[in-house]
């Protein structure tokens, strides 16, 4: 499991929100490649695997989560 990385400050000198940042843009195509890895991963009967990719992707230990499924498209 990768390492807790807390979100950057989001705003700008003038306050304003920068979704351009590229802290953010790297951890948004984190995320997109987690998930496309999670619903592409094929069917297990115990779903291990894919409690993994989701504890990883929310930065959580895997025994905090032993029921959570999420149905892949």
């Amino acid at each position: 499991m990768s390492s807790y990385v807390p979100p950057p400050p989001c705003a700008t000198n003038n306050g304003l929100y920068n979704c351009m940042q590229p802290e953010l843009v790297a951890a948004r195509h984190r995320a997109r490649e987690s998930m496309y890895r999670y619903n592409t991963f094929p069917p297990t009967r115990d779903g291990r695997e894919r409690r993994e990719m989701l504890a990883e992707l929310f930065c959580v230990p895997v025994e905090s989560m032993p029921n959570v499924y999420i149905e892949p498209p």
